[in-house]
């Protein structure tokens, strides 16, 4: 007797929808993770200095809890906060800032953007994005410490 294809191909068909459709997601779940963007492009621009002094880098709380994490912080040429509840005056005392805030004040200065996960549209069948964090030099710091670091 043969026996029919149709339930071999309705399992591999189910299969290959699933595989897709997981790699959809991861595709899209990769994008809902700013902060270690973020931290990446803090890392690929700011610039130490070479006199041994460490530039102390603000985490604010988005960035904290959407991909920067201690794995992150493998350079070692910097010192990171998650200081909370901190005013503008005291983030003044930063050398750099990875901040939601699309403006923190006039001695900061915006080096780097970072898009987030807005939306996934269907109807558009596209992944929305949205600029989510903000990477900052404070150039009045460090303007007083001798220049860029």
């Amino acid at each position: 007797k043969d026996k029919s294809p149709l339930p071999w191909l309705f399992a591999m068909a189910l299969i290959a929808t699933g595989l897709f459709a997981g790699l959809g997601m991861l595709y899209v779940s990769s994008h809902n993770y700013p902060g270690g963007h973020a931290m990446s492009e803090l890392h690929r621009l700011a610039q130490p200095s070479d006199a041994g002094i460490k530039p102390v880098v603000h985490v604010d709380n988005l960035a904290a809890i959407s991909g920067v994490s201690r794995f992150l912080e493998h350079n070692d040429r910097f010192v990171y906060s998650k200081e909370e509840h901190l005013t503008d005056e005291q983030l003044g005392k930063f050398d750099y800032l990875i901040n939601e805030r699309p403006h923190v004040g006039e001695q900061f200065e915006k080096i780097g953007a970072v898009a987030g996960l807005d939306r996934v549209s269907v109807r558009k069948r596209a992944i929305l994005m949205r600029p989510a964090l903000f990477v900052y030099y404070n150039k009045k710091k460090n303007s007083q410490a001798g220049g860029k670091q």
